[in-house]
């Protein structure tokens, strides 16, 4: 059964249980694996979410012995989402909001075989809803929302305390906005003896700091980390060197930093040479710290397989991209695969232009999965209302530097920086991209995305781009276009 099962769509498996009572039997279990409860965000006659809470909330359905996963997404109902934002003034959750809570609450003491619960809905939850899923015995990984910007008025959050004795493995926070939650987080974490993967996004217009989470910290974590993904805080608060020693990055193959202005108020170079000096060697190095000594880094270890300067709109002193391209290709030509290269400053030395794409395709041929921007993409309507693609590539800087990119011959993912959010330039650039693909360019393209919004497919036989558009964050088989915190989510072209 386990062998059919993956050819098999939850309405195939649904079907297969009314057969017989022996194919009930074994593909009931399959049924009830991933229990998934969507809000549309409007009640209507046949509300597919009121039905399955009536269903599963019954304490007579002895089916939720089968779910390993539970899953929470969706608008909040049209109907209550006023309450909510009255109330919201008041420090008060709904008592549909509660109810919603409460119903699941119930399901959840009937699932003694969870491992993972995701919380992605406009409305919190309540606390003894998070203490009873954080008590539950086999709970690995807890992923929830803790924030949203709602309408007409933000809902009432409280803040949730989390449970002291963990055993999960892996804990997503997204959009934290208060101290207090993550105070309660560094206390629960200092028993985490298993976790081996955090990532907390914090809400950016919050100003909080790292220093919260670890401030009462008085040893090292007992936990080793392979991955940590850190974005939105205003700054770390504290010395590297002390966040280092509290969170010891030994194991850590996988870092997110994406950190606010108010870094710059230390010394620049020192956060990375503390992570020399704590043996820092990721294998996926995401951040927006191109500061000084980011090359010193990475010229301190071999092995990296994806290195993404991420867009920052933040004035730091930054080594030129070429220093960096050329630091990379002389310690990780060998492994790199993944390479983003997003624009910080407006000075031509920060973005790459056409004799450097030059050098990087020379110096990194394997890069598999490229993001860039450069000079001369805000200018690229101007240059297309003026040109057809007959004409000399050289005359047009855009065509030139494109032209250049695709000839990496393991291509699979371009991402481009538009600089600017003119519609138009997206369908000028997939046009000229086609163009070239039809002359035989990037064989392996696959997806081609712009900013940090829209991604489209490749298709080949005949050379086509696909009538579907996806999410940057949500292409799985990817490291570019996808994140951890959102691979629940099944999106299709």
């Amino acid at each position: 059964m386990a062998q059919i099962r993956q050819h098999l769509t939850d309405s195939d498996l649904a079907k297969l249980a009314r057969v017989s009572h022996e194919l009930n039997d074994l593909a009931t279990p399959y049924l009830y694996q991933t229990v998934h409860f969507h809000s549309p965000g409007r009640i209507k006659p046949d509300d597919q979410l009121l039905l399955q809470l009536d269903i599963l909330g019954d304490l007579r359905f002895n089916k939720l012995v089968y779910t390993r996963r539970v899953v929470v997404s969706g608008s909040w109902y049209e109907a209550y989402a006023a309450i909510d934002s009255e109330l919201g003034e008041h420090q008060i959750l709904s008592p549909a909001a509660r109810m919603f809570s409460n119903i699941i609450c119930n399901c959840i003491q009937r699932m003694p075989n969870l491992e993972e619960f995701i919380w992605d809905m406009q409305v919190s939850l309540t606390q003894v809803l998070l203490t009873t899923v954080m008590l539950q015995q086999r709970l690995r990984c807890l992923r929830i929302r803790m924030g949203t910007d709602c309408t007409p008025k933000p809902f009432f959050r409280p803040s949730l305390n989390l449970h002291t004795t963990v055993k999960l493995r892996v804990i997503h926070l997204i959009q934290v906005d208060n101290v207090v939650v993550l105070q309660s987080l560094g206390v629960a974490l200092k028993n985490a003896t298993q976790l081996e993967r955090l990532s907390i996004w914090a809400d950016d217009r919050a100003k909080l700091s790292m220093s919260s989470l670890v401030e009462d910290w008085h040893t090292p974590a007992p936990f080793r980390l392979r991955s940590l993904d850190i974005r939105g805080f205003s700054d770390i608060g504290i010395p590297a060197k002390s966040m280092w020693a509290a969170i010891p990055p030994t194991k850590l193959r996988e870092l997110t930093l994406e950190l606010g202005p108010s870094l710059l108020a230390q010394d620049p170079t020192e956060f990375w040479d503390a992570s020399i000096e704590a043996d820092l060697r990721p294998l996926r190095l995401r951040v927006n710290l191109g500061i000084k000594g980011i090359e010193e880094f990475i010229s301190s270890f071999s092995g990296l397989e994806a290195f993404h300067l991420v867009p920052s709109d933040t004035l730091r002193p930054m080594a030129p991209i070429r220093v960096l391209v050329d630091a990379l290709r002389r310690h990780h030509s060998s492994t790199l695969k993944v390479l983003g290269l997003s624009p910080f400053l407006d000075g031509s030395k920060y973005v790459l232009d056409v004799p450097d794409i030059k050098y990087l395709v020379g110096a990194l041929p394997d890069i598999e999965e490229l993001r860039l921007s450069q000079a001369y993409l805000n200018r690229v309507r101007l240059c297309f209302s003026k040109c057809c693609f007959g004409l000399p590539l050289t005359r047009f800087p855009h065509q030139e530097f494109m032209q250049i990119a695709l000839l990496l011959p393991r291509l699979r993912v371009v991402q481009i920086d538009l600089v600017h959010e003119d519609p138009v330039t997206e369908y000028i650039f997939l046009d000229f991209i086609v163009y070239l693909l039809h002359k035989g360019y990037a064989r392996n393209l696959t997806y081609v995305a712009f900013d940090d919004t829209t991604v489209r497919e490749i298709r080949r036989n005949p050379i086509r781009l696909s009538d579907g558009v996806s999410r940057v964050g949500y292409v799985g088989g990817t490291v570019l276009l996808n994140e951890e915190v959102f691979d629940w989510v099944r999106t299709s072209f």
